[in-house]
């Protein structure tokens, strides 16, 4: 990383960075056990969520059929931030599936 940051698109991660639980609702609803993604969890409450610990790409969805949905990603405390979404076909060899 440059001394400006480059490496996270002109920002600095904080340091340490707290982890933060962000609950994610698909379509209204916890996310169904079988479209998780593998850092997709629920808790003893039935609610699906993402440790957000650590700047990378979180799998939270990885349904097999192609159906439109809505998701609602709802962070626990303050210090998390979106910065873009993915999308790949189970199609593709070099994204597979989870």
């Amino acid at each position: 990383m440059d001394a400006q940051g480059a490496q996270w698109g002109g920002c600095t991660p904080c340091s340490p960075l707290a982890p933060v639980k962000v609950y994610v609702h698909m379509d209204g609803e916890p996310v169904p056990r079988l479209a998780r993604g593998r850092d997709c969890q629920e808790d003893a409450l039935g609610r699906t969520f993402v440790v957000v610990d650590y700047p990378r790409i979180y799998s939270i969805v990885a349904e097999k059929a192609s159906r439109a949905h809505s998701l609602a990603l709802i962070p626990a405390a303050p210090g998390v931030a979106v910065h873009r979404f993915d999308f790949a076909s189970n199609c593709s060899p070099a994204f597979p599936a989870v």
